[in-house]
């Protein structure tokens, strides 16, 4: 592939996935993440989705700010953290083959889910919480994907969706950061990677216009 192509793919790819995260708020690793992956490498895929990620998450977050709680996220936020260091020296230290292989394993588990739709069993109080957080910032540091184990816990509590809206934009703002940190110490903010990042902030600017727009054609 030359490196023309795997630019232009890398850009639209993360097109796609910033309009997926300006609509949602999230999902945009399930888009991003598999494809770049094919194109760039998981060392190198990580670390981009990461930074366009945080970086409309920190968007996102300034223009909502009035709706979030941490109060109901904050066992989960500090059980993530915990756990977004050992994703990222995961990332760093594994064989590539070794890393690849769990994140298909991990996609297809999503996949059966989303499909499935299984009558998952209720969990009353938090105790669970740092579990599920633990393994959310371990796939948040890995892959940049934090959100199906919380999205799983938060099912299981029986939240309601405006819950559930609220506890993404209070759990994504310092998961974010802690995995963009962790990252760049890990050396895996390559000169390529920061690269390839500056070129796709016209791209990505606008797909969060679009997403935006879409968003509250949804909302009204």
């Amino acid at each position: 592939m030359t490196p023309t192509l795997m630019v232009a793919l890398t850009l639209a790819v993360l097109f796609v996935a910033a309009l997926v995260k300006s609509t949602l708020g999230f999902g945009e690793s399930l888009i991003a993440i598999p494809l770049l992956t094919l194109v760039l490498g998981i060392q190198a895929a990580a670390p981009l989705v990461s930074m366009m990620a945080g970086l409309l998450t920190a968007v996102i977050v300034l223009q909502n700010w009035q709706r979030m709680n941490f109060t109901t996220t904050w066992q989960l936020i500090i059980a993530a953290i915990i756990g977004v260091p050992v994703g990222v020296w995961g990332l760093r230290t594994l064989p590539e083959a070794w890393l690849t292989m769990v994140l298909g394993i991990l996609l297809v588990a999503i996949g059966i889910y989303y499909l499935a739709k299984p009558a998952l069993g209720a969990l009353h109080g938090s105790r669970w919480a740092s579990l599920f957080g633990f393994v959310s910032g371990v796939f948040g540091g890995a892959y940049n994907m934090a959100s199906p184990p919380v999205v799983v816990y938060g099912a299981m509590r029986r939240w309601s969706p405006e819950q559930f809206r609220v506890m993404l934009q209070g759990f994504f703002l310092p998961i974010s950061i802690m995995i963009l940190i962790s990252q760049a110490a890990a050396g895996l903010w390559t000169q390529w990677v920061l690269q390839l990042f500056l070129l796709s902030l016209p791209v990505v600017i606008v797909a969060y216009w679009l997403g935006s727009r879409f968003n509250r054609t949804m909302s009204t």
